[in-house]
């Protein structure tokens, strides 16, 4: 619903645009090689867009299909969430030694002021904050999930970072997201299987060239 005064605003900017699209066409812009495939690419991603709402129309999810994605998601969900710091650095013996040092004794949030290549946590002393598994890198989580308490990695850990020293500070539950607010999200999710479904029967009909 728009005033009188955005109605006007709106159109006047409608007019403006179609004069300069005009000008654009009696300049030949048109048949510029780059500006016809951005045509033709608007064209696409149009009719792609209108066939879908067509593919969909009609086919929202039922609370019940609602409830089951709901159950599937939480059931496969990380429920543990880790408190942990770290130091990372650009090599394994650099990596070593600063190890070495806090075995000896060195304060960890001190080594990691000093050392620490982390723009996010080594002001902190290295300390993160709270994340499941899922969030981090695959060798950095692997890592922690084999701490206890308190622990530190007996070795450097290789990442596609650098390497890292870890400690476990500790872990806690976490708890689901409420069915509510993830509703729309949910509903969203069986909507592009359902689309995604479509397009894999399309692909059926069709010899695809994915030559570039």
């Amino acid at each position: 619903e728009l005033t009188d005064e955005q109605k006007g605003q709106v159109l006047d900017e409608l007019i403006s645009t179609q004069l300069i699209a005009n000008q654009a066409i009696k300049d030949g812009l048109d048949k510029d090689s780059d500006t016809a495939s951005r045509l033709a690419v608007a064209r696409m991603r149009l009719l792609a867009d209108s066939e879908s709402q067509k593919v969909l129309k009609g086919k929202e999810p039922t609370e019940q299909e609602l409830r089951v994605e709901y159950e599937a998601a939480i059931t496969g969900m990380d429920k543990t969430e880790y408190h942990a710091r770290h130091i990372l650095v650009a090599t394994e013996a650099l990596a070593k030694d600063l190890l070495a040092k806090i075995k000896a004794g060195a304060k960890f949030e001190d080594i990691a002021k000093q050392n620490s290549t982390d723009p996010g946590s080594a002001s902190k002393g290295g300390e993160l904050p709270p994340f499941t598994a899922d969030r981090m890198v695959k060798p950095f989580s692997d890592a922690v999930k084999k701490l206890k308490k308190g622990e530190m990695t007996a070795e450097p850990v290789q990442s596609e970072f650098g390497w890292h020293i870890i400690q476990l500070l500790g872990t806690g539950e976490v708890k689901p997201p409420e069915y509510e607010q993830v509703k729309q999200q949910l509903a969203r999710g069986i909507l592009q299987k359902r689309l995604q479904a479509h397009v894999d029967e399309l692909k059926k009909t069709i010899k695809i060239d994915k030559t570039l």
